[in-house]
């Protein structure tokens, strides 16, 4: 959150087991831009509701390039054309698009087999608006994705979210905790971590440097994880001098999920889009669309 706090940068470390069983350690650092700082869960939503339009469009067009409205984006995050929203999201795209990651054995190259070390921006953002038909104006802006990022899209190594779900969330731990486990648990119904290590990955301030200040903070975010379905349960375990949680997730969720997966064709997609917009859910219009046809 954003109370006076002044953190120029976020650092998160790993270490993991490459397939040759090497141990391999990998090191991610955020640097937030001079002008807007280091981004925060409000960017994180708009950053979401980015991927959301890309996964929406049929995924990552080759070059990078995402034409879109903040009348759509707001419309994704749940958010009114009302008050400042506008200005909000333009003002999250910036930041995005003016930190700086250095993400050090953080990309495996498939052609090489090898991690890869890369410096990037995640984006770059170009606002603009068309004069119509009687002084009106239409917004259409165009985002740019890093080539790093559009390969690991189309390499399949970014995980696809259900941003219905994220975005019903109330807390921006439940967000954080429910992004995090559910891209980490690759698949599985269990993913365990070292409560300092979580503190790193959701991430927290340093300053948060007990166990137990880690876990009375993560507690609410973990509770409407339960009473929406996603959490089974989570256990404390001590392990040597470092305590891991266990995070157990819904076999009943992930199920439910897969089975509103649904292949459309382009025309079929496109129909659904068109239900999105009018405000059904999209694993409602999917449905419809597949059962019914586009006509």
């Amino acid at each position: 959150k954003t109370r006076r706090r002044s953190e120029e940068s976020l650092e998160a470390t790993n270490i993991i087991r490459t397939p040759d069983g090497q141990r391999l350690e990998q090191y991610v650092k955020v640097v937030g831009g001079r002008e807007y700082g280091i981004p925060g869960p409000v960017d994180r939503d708009v950053h979401v509701g980015i991927m959301k339009l890309v996964h929406r469009a049929g995924g990552m067009p080759p070059d990078g390039v995402v034409s879109f409205s903040l009348y759509e984006l707001l419309k994704i995050l749940g958010k009114n054309r009302g008050g400042n929203n506008y200005e909000k999201v333009r003002k999250s795209l910036d930041r995005i698009a003016d930190c700086v990651i250095y993400a050090k054995n953080a990309f495996y190259d498939n052609e090489s087999e090898q991690f890869r070390t890369h410096r990037f921006t995640p984006w770059s953002v170009h606002f603009a608006s068309t004069t119509q038909g009687q002084g009106r104006s239409a917004e259409r802006h165009v985002l740019k994705f890093h080539e790093i990022l559009v390969r690991s899209y189309n390499s399949g190594f970014l995980k696809t979210l259900d941003t219905d779900f994220f975005f019903s969330l109330k807390s921006p731990m439940a967000k954080s905790l429910y992004q995090l486990v559910d891209a980490k648990r690759r698949g599985k119904l269990s993913w365990t971590v070292g409560v300092q290590q979580l503190r790193q990955l959701i991430p927290m301030p340093e300053n948060y440097r007990y166990d137990s200040k880690i876990r009375e903070k993560i507690e609410p975010g973990l509770k409407e994880l339960k009473r929406r379905g996603f959490l089974e349960r989570s256990d404390y375990e001590q392990r040597g001098e470092d305590q891991v949680i266990c995070f157990r997730i819904s076999r009943g969720f992930v199920e439910s999920r897969q089975r509103l997966q649904v292949t459309l064709s382009s025309r079929e997609r496109d129909t659904a889009d068109a239900l999105i917009r009018h405000g059904v859910s999209t694993p409602k219009a999917e449905k419809l669309v597949s059962d019914n046809g586009a006509s």
